[in-house]
């Protein structure tokens, strides 16, 4: 693993490689910013309106 490090560091394309690290690495952080921020309520309500509709069609009491 050294030497793969050492080898990434002395090559051009290692640069490269550690740019396309930062660039993954920031769009998992606005991935999880928007879920935390946007989506999270959003598929709260969902999941819950789903498990009511569920529930009531197994009680009979579906509505439409």
């Amino acid at each position: 693993m050294k030497k793969w490090f050492k080898r990434l560091w002395k090559d051009e394309s290692g640069a490269e490689t550690a740019e396309w690290v930062v660039i993954v690495a920031l769009l998992v952080i606005v991935g999880i910013a928007i879920y935390n921020g946007v989506l999270r309520e959003q598929l709260s309500n969902a999941v819950e309106t789903i498990g009511a509709n569920i529930q009531a069609a197994a009680d009979g009491t579906a509505s439409t």
